[in-house]
């Protein structure tokens, strides 16, 4: 086992990838929105390796835990300082 470079041809219009290489992509997606689902969650970034350590993979460190989920606090940083525009309904409930 090792590490194997692999050349992919280069078609002169359009691009290719086999097949093969679009799983690993999507697993490595699925993996890291398990990441993010979980930091979302609350849980811990340390206990986020020992989530990891238990799926099988060598670990993962606190600062790519944080990286991982940067995209998620850009997201949110985005929806919570959108410009609300118009009138929408609304519902008031009073109760004791």
């Amino acid at each position: 086992m090792g590490t194997l470079n692999l050349k992919l041809p280069k078609p002169r219009q359009g691009s290719y990838l086999p097949g093969f290489l679009e799983a690993r992509e999507t697993s490595e997606q699925a993996l890291v929105a398990v990441i993010q689902e979980a930091w979302i969650g609350g849980v811990s970034t340390r206990r986020v390796d020992d989530l990891i350590q238990a799926m099988g993979l060598s670990g993962i460190s606190k600062s790519m835990v944080s990286k991982l989920c940067k995209d998620v606090d850009e997201r949110v940083g985005e929806f919570l300082n959108r410009p609300l525009i118009g009138e929408g309904p609304y519902v008031w409930l009073d109760a004791t």
